[in-house]
């Protein structure tokens, strides 16, 4: 579920979020995050 929502978010907000994983050895996240998106107002 955590990892569906992060995605979700990332995705809403024109990122991006890659996983990669081998098995016996892991995973490595991947977030991407692009300029120009401001998502708090002061």
């Amino acid at each position: 579920m955590g990892m569906y929502l992060s995605k979700r978010v990332c995705q809403e907000l024109g990122h991006n979020i890659t996983v990669e994983s081998e098995e016996g050895k892991g995973a490595t996240f991947l977030i991407e995050f692009y300029e120009g998106k401001n998502i708090f107002k002061f």
